[in-house]
């Protein structure tokens, strides 16, 4: 289903990309690099969930576990690990701006953030739906 070596890979790419983008500055001046950013890590997210949890999908594809049911959670990793990301944000942001700018940013940021988590989940999401084509089971989730 997915490999360490899969989730390797896109865990590299994406850290080569972060502290590339950090460096140059391209969260600041390319106002997009941000949304492949988090579709991607969306993407990682839900492929560390469907690897360090694919005997218990096994076993529960064996049992016959609607598609949906496994796709909820994935999608509550997801969004877990994207809600520890943002609030990590926050904190770097709270620690490196000091207390008074962030909190006159708070509105806009409201808006990033749940742009951020739904990019999040569209990765996360993607990625279930790509394992459920590539595996075409009519019933649970693909095998390990």
């Amino acid at each position: 289903m997915v490999s360490l070596r899969s989730v390797s890979i896109l865990f590299a790419t994406i850290v080569i990309f972060h502290f590339a983008a950090i460096i140059r500055h391209w969260y600041w001046t390319v106002r997009w690099f941000d949304i492949p950013m988090h579709y991607l890590g969306g993407v990682f997210s839900a492929m560390v969930f469907y690897w360090l949890f694919s005997e218990a999908i096994a076993i529960l594809s064996d049992q016959k576990v609607p598609f949906w049911v496994l796709f909820a959670f994935a999608l509550g990793w997801v969004a877990l690990i994207g809600v520890v990301w943002e609030l990590s944000e926050y904190a770097s942001d709270m620690i490196l701006l000091g207390r008074m700018e962030v909190i006159e940013r708070a509105q806009q940021g409201m808006r990033d953030t749940m742009e951020d988590l739904s990019l999040d989940l569209l990765g996360g999401a993607s990625v279930a739906v790509f394992l459920r084509f590539r595996y075409n089971r009519t019933e649970g989730a693909p095998r390990a």
